[in-house]
């Protein structure tokens, strides 16, 4: 039982997926799909993705850095002026120190080098390792609702997490 309370909160996971190739948001939406989660949105200007952003409220944000198609940086300043507490990844193929350090210092997960198609080994794991970050932040809120006492519960008699 606690196994599909976990597969529950994982499909209520929100993802955007953000970037101005086509193919690379298709690839990363059947890659995801294959792991079990949901994409929630997309978009493929900077424009889109803030709009996209604000109203779907997602957990999980990837977005695609190409210095002319996508400007990362303002991307991640806009998603983070509504909501500083979003995950955020930024994939690319684009080796640009300045951009990686800037946007490793405005507070995104990961700069993950864009390895589509041939091995997304990489982006998964980052996105499982993020997403299970989010999934602990989710147990924690429900925890602390009435419902939640149960899941609790649950839990603690399973001795997951050695509670």
């Amino acid at each position: 039982m606690v196994a599909a309370d976990i597969l529950i909160m994982t499909a209520e996971l929100k993802i955007l997926l953000a970037s101005h190739d086509n193919l690379l948001r298709h690839t990363q939406r059947e890659v995801l799909a294959l792991c079990g989660y949901t994409v929630a949105g997309e978009a493929d200007t900077v424009e889109k993705a803030i709009e996209k952003f604000k109203e779907i409220n997602p957990d999980f944000v990837v977005l695609d850095f190409h210095p002319e198609e996508f400007d990362v940086i303002k991307a991640i300043k806009e998603i983070q002026a509504v909501n500083s507490d979003v995950m955020i990844i930024v994939n690319s193929s684009w080796c640009s120190h300045y951009q990686t350090i800037e946007a490793m210092h405005l507070g995104i997960k990961d700069w993950v080098p864009n390895l589509f198609p041939n091995s997304p080994a990489r982006f998964m794991t980052t996105v499982d390792l993020l997403i299970g970050d989010a999934l602990r932040i989710k147990v924690q809120e429900r925890m602390l609702s009435a419902q939640g006492m149960e899941v609790f519960k649950r839990l603690r008699k399973a001795n997951i997490y050695g509670l």
